[in-house]
């Protein structure tokens, strides 16, 4: 009898502490699972870095290095949405103005500003004369150490410049990273799918390095032309030779070879979040979560379909 007595007992402990035990795991504030934003997923990834850039610039007079720092910056595009907007005054309250290639300002400082601190160009420097330089000019050229053709102008042409100019050229190397940046940033080869960087690319990555903040004026969003596909403007505001909307989407999905602009443009949205980017007429309203997704543009919808 005391040994039922004694199992019955000792049944309904072990059925209390079971109901004990069951409870906890029942009511019990479970641990949540964190799941990370894509944007720290992003600024916590492997890409290579963003800044960094301007280590691979050399001078051609002296082999110096780029000196050049800036509080804001005032990044211009050539853009053709820039006439009429009247940015000029906007542009130039920046402690530092980068402008792409030759781009004039001589009849369009109302809308484009009037002052230049640094000018990037890609390595056929088309435009460029010593002599039309004031003193003091500062010019990068990118992709001109692989190309000794235009080394050899480009050594000739910084002879020439006026007192307290600089003239500093992109090291292979330096190339080499930038590409990778794009392979990083979309999954695709340049060399594999035709693509070639603009030199809008070239100069942010520059603007990154030597600007506390970056103020882009004339770049439109990656989807502008497909949200306004009646609205089309001159591709460059200095000339009426083409017209950007057009020129973009043919350069995008052509498979002979192009500037991907439209995806660059979406990688751009990215390093705004990133880094202190701003873009200006038109204003970007950027969404963390949409410029964080998967990349969804032309050139890319094509490349993905032929893998």
């Amino acid at each position: 009898m005391r040994k039922l007595a004694a199992c019955f007992l000792g049944s309904v402990v072990l059925s209390s502490v079971g109901s004990f035990y069951l409870t906890i795991l029942v009511f019990a504030p479970r641990e949540k699972t964190t799941v990370k934003h894509p944007y720290l997923q992003y600024i916590n990834s492997t890409l290579p870095p963003v800044g960094g850039a301007i280590r691979h610039y050399r001078s051609l007079l002296d082999n110096e290095a780029v000196t050049l720092r800036c509080s804001s910056c005032a990044l211009v595009s050539s853009s053709g949405y820039l006439l009429g907007k009247g940015a000029g005054n906007e542009i130039d309250s920046h402690s530092c103005v980068i402008r792409m290639n030759m781009a004039p300002v001589r009849g369009y400082q109302n809308d484009v500003g009037n002052r230049t601190t640094l000018q990037v160009l890609n390595f056929f420097m088309i435009g460029l004369k010593a002599e039309e330089l004031p003193p003091g000019s500062r010019v990068m050229v990118w992709g001109l150490f692989r190309r000794s053709k235009y080394l050899e102008k480009a050594l000739n042409l910084a002879k020439r410049l006026r007192a307290g100019s600089t003239f500093h050229g992109q090291t292979v190397e330096g190339e080499r990273e930038a590409s990778a940046l794009f392979t990083k940033e979309t999954g695709q080869p340049l060399g594999g799918t035709n693509s070639w960087l603009s030199t809008g690319w070239f100069t942010l990555m520059i603007a990154v390095d030597i600007c506390q903040e970056t103020h882009v004026y004339g770049m439109v969003t990656s989807d502008y032309c497909a949200n306004n596909p009646r609205r089309d403007f001159r591709y460059h505001y200095y000339s009426n030779n083409g017209r950007e909307c057009s020129t973009y989407r043919r350069a995008e999905t052509d498979r002979g070879g192009g500037h991907r602009f439209m995806t660059e443009k979406a990688i751009f949205a990215r390093w705004a979040l990133r880094y202190n980017i701003s873009f200006r007429y038109p204003d970007w309203k950027l969404n963390r979560d949409k410029v964080l997704a998967e990349l969804d543009t032309p050139f890319l919808n094509t490349a993905n379909r032929n893998m």
